[in-house]
């Protein structure tokens, strides 16, 4: 998660100041800049263990909380000219950064290595600011799914819902059997996740033209008060518990069945086999509900970007680094751990898990269909000015009495303010 950089407020002159030269290291060298801990933490060692097995030195850079602090952290430490030499960035804010000339131009290793002919066109264009490669990707998240408690099934007798109106019925079983329904955790970026899944499932072509085309129409359309009144009833079925509670504490209260259903993205899997659960056993991993029975796909991917020096060694160390992150040895071992699918379009899933295989499966079938739509709530589709006012307006409006018609307004106002 992270917002927009505004690098523009400081001026000129200190946006002058992006490189650093410092004195050269024994081996070549990297320093990561990000926000992942849990399960995505471990598979960043993935990536450390291979780095250091190249004989590089790494340096590895975690800010806690959300994208946001991480990326408050790098914009301080950009205008002082000490950037570090990789850092997780992803959507608009690839972009932005590009603009201000921080990013290395890597086109020469991109052609080297074959990238374009292992990325699909729509990746490739993410990673790229003016027609060169800046950063690579290394996971494809989907962003859609929604993890159901087999124990929370069975005890009310229910098949999993595909459709919001079977859905709310399986829901008030739950409820009524003494279940949460809803197993939600209180932070406004897991607000966010549970909102694009009820607005997916209104209407694929409305939930990307309302946001992340921003369009007027479609934010004043019925699709977006149906969310909202959706999202309603689901607050009701949330426990009293959830605010400030992470996803792994709320992957447990689903597994054991005191909830039934988690609408998180694939990096849930992670947190799932460190509790040693088993697909169809103790959870099932399922596509959110939609109304319109559309093979629907919410992207939502990972990548890092390299920032500019004049030291050789992190020069170096930013190269290996860059072909150790494009290699099928580290994109296998890194999303079989981390829960989302390798970008590469060559990597045999064979042996990954039978979730991963689906969100595969259905990440064909979706842009055959035309529904991969990029997630607005992790940072793909929009500025992050534009994602954290939405954000903020959603988290006001499940967490008070709003009315829908209140709350769609809120939406509205939020985005108007920031474009």
């Amino acid at each position: 998660m992270t917002t927009h950089i505004r690098l523009g407020l400081y001026g000129a002159a200190a946006l002058a100041v992006a490189t650093t030269t410092t004195m050269a290291q024994d081996a070549p060298s990297i320093e990561l800049l990000h926000w992942w801990d849990g399960a995505s933490g471990e598979a960043v060692q993935t990536m450390r263990g291979l780095f250091e097995e190249k004989g590089g030195t790494w340096k590895d850079t975690t800010v806690s909380g959300e994208g946001a602090s991480a990326m408050a952290t790098l914009r301080a430490r950009a205008l002082a000219g000490n950037p570090p030499g990789a850092v997780v960035l992803k959507g608009p804010d690839i972009q932005e950064w590009g603009s201000h000339g921080f990013l290395r131009d890597i086109n020469a290793i991109a052609e080297t290595e074959g990238w374009n002919d292992l990325l699909a066109p729509t990746i490739q264009g993410a990673m790229q600011y003016d027609g060169a490669y800046v950063a690579f990707p290394v996971t494809v998240h989907r962003n859609n799914w929604m993890y159901t408690s087999v124990k929370a099934l069975d005890a009310v007798g229910a098949e999993p819902p595909t459709t919001w109106e079977e859905f709310n019925a399986v829901a008030t079983k739950m409820q009524d059997a003494g279940i949460i329904p809803v197993a939600l955790g209180g932070q406004k970026w897991q607000e966010i996740t549970l909102f694009e899944a009820v607005g997916l499932g209104m209407g694929v072509d409305w939930y990307r033209d309302a946001f992340v085309n921003l369009d007027d129409t479609a934010l004043n359309a019925p699709e977006m008060q149906a969310t909202l009144e959706q999202l309603r009833t689901m607050m009701g079925w949330v426990d009293s518990a959830s605010p400030g509670r992470d996803y792994e504490q709320t992957a447990a209260m689903m597994l054991a069945g005191e909830a039934g259903f988690q609408f998180m993205g694939d990096w849930e899997l992670g947190a799932l086999a460190q509790q040693d659960a088993e697909v169809g056993v103790d959870f099932l991993c399922l596509v959110t509900p939609n109304n319109q029975g559309d093979p629907a796909f919410l992207l939502n991917a990972d990548s890092i970007a390299l920032f500019n020096t004049e030291d050789a060694n992190e020069l170096a160390g930013q190269e290996s680094f860059a072909r150790i992150g494009m290699s099928e040895t580290f994109q296998t071992a890194f999303n079989k751990v981390k829960g989302s699918i390798p970008p590469r379009s060559d990597i045999d899933l064979a042996d990954f898990h039978t979730c991963q295989q689906k969100s595969a499966e259905d990440l064909v079938a979706a842009s055959d269909a035309g529904n991969v739509v990029l997630s607005m709530g992790h940072s793909m589709a929009v500025p992050g000015n534009v994602r954290g006012a939405i954000m903020d307006a959603v988290s006001e409006y499940m967490n008070t009495d709003m009315s829908p018609d209140d709350g769609a307004e809120a939406i509205r106002t939020a985005i108007e303010i920031t474009r």
